[in-house]
Formats: structure tokens, sequence, C-alpha cells
């Protein structure tokens, strides 16, 4: 098992923690939360489930990683622009994100079990609107999904391998 954190983005307002666990000889399971908060009118949560594949061993070398995001934001950092005064909470813009991720990056662990691991990839996520279009009563009412990909990468950094596998 290695539990890692990234103590950079700290620094910046991403605060999470990641635990990997390995199954087999080439494949992890992986579960990652963190949570974002950028400014007073803007915070993030992120669930991922991913299932690193290394071609040697885990936790060692290269790896592959397919998985799945689930992602709550709400505020107005990115939308009314840093000059506009931040909303009531409850005015504040929600959205939803959902949806499947890939990355690549590499592995280093030292023989004390401290590890590196570093990957950069996409994600094609759905972003679904958390409450329902207003209308008049009996009027149908169509929620879109709109896909985009948006970059992802992670940098876990200073972890520690718990069960020797």
């Amino acid at each position: 098992m290695s539990l890692g954190v990234n103590p950079l983005a700290w620094m910046i307002g991403f605060y999470g923690m990641s635990a990997t666990v390995a199954l087999s000889r080439h494949t992890a399971l992986r579960a990652d939360g963190t949570y974002v908060r950028l400014r007073d009118d803007f915070e993030s949560y992120e669930f991922e489930l991913g299932m690193p594949i290394y071609p040697l061993a885990p936790f060692h070398g290269p790896f592959i990683e397919p998985g799945v995001s689930l992602r709550r934001s709400r505020g107005s950092a990115f939308v009314n622009g840093l000059e506009d005064p931040p909303p009531r909470y409850s005015d504040r813009p929600v959205s939803h994100l959902r949806g499947a991720t890939f990355l690549f990056g590499w592995h280093w662990m030292t023989d004390s079990g401290v590890n590196l691991a570093v990957a950069a990839g996409v994600a094609l996520l759905s972003k679904v609107p958390s409450e329902r279009a207003r209308g008049a009563p009996g009027q149908l009412q169509v929620l879109r999904a709109h896909s985009q990909r948006l970059p992802s990468a992670r940098l876990r950094l200073l972890t520690r391998r718990l069960v020797e596998t």
C-alpha cells in the first residue's frame, strides 16, 4: 500500500490524499480525494478511482492508469472574473462533472519505501447542471450534458509504502 500527498499543491489551495493498493504483479487500485479552495468564492471536491497498470511491478517504473472521476464545484472564480465581488454562497453556480480519465507516468521507489509518482493525462468529463431549468408548469425541461476534455495531472510526493507487496 502507498499513501500519497502533494505538499507543493497545498501552497496554492489544492488539498488531497491518495491511497494505492497493489492487486497483482502488474496492477494496483488507486483512490484519490481532493479539496480545492482557490478563493473565497470558489471551491471544488473531486474523487478519482483508477487502476494503474505497471509493466515491471507495482510502484516501479512506467505506468498507464485508466480511471473514473467525480467532481463538484461551487463558485464563480472562473465565471465572473477576478474583479467581481463574490456573490452570496447560495447564489454561486454549482457544477457536477463525471467521466473517464487516462494517465501515464512514472513511479520511483527507494529502498526505504519513500516514493515519487508523476503522471499526466486527459479526462473526458460530462458536465451536468445540478439544478433543473426553471420553466412554466407542465413545460418539458431538458438537461443537456456537455462533454469537454480537461487536462489532468497528478504529482504525488513524499509518499510512504506501508505494506510491502
